[in-house]
């Protein structure tokens, strides 16, 4: 399922791309929001990879009884 999921945003991108949605989104983004995006993105993939290799663990813990 997740494979197809994959397969039918690559269609969606390429659609997008060809037709010129992209570009015209991404010339109508504030320049903050695109910076952050992009930022927040490779975070998120620095947190995935972190936790590939054992730098991220699962600590369980009670805060209270």
């Amino acid at each position: 399922m997740a494979l197809g999921a994959v397969f039918l945003m690559g269609i969606l991108f390429t659609i997008i791309s060809i037709t010129g949605i992209r570009s015209w989104i991404l010339r109508n983004l504030p320049m903050g929001v695109a910076h952050g995006t992009g930022i927040g993105i490779g975070l998120f993939l620095l947190l995935i990879a972190a936790n590939g290799v054992g730098l991220v663990v699962k600590i369980r813990w009670m805060a209270c009884r």
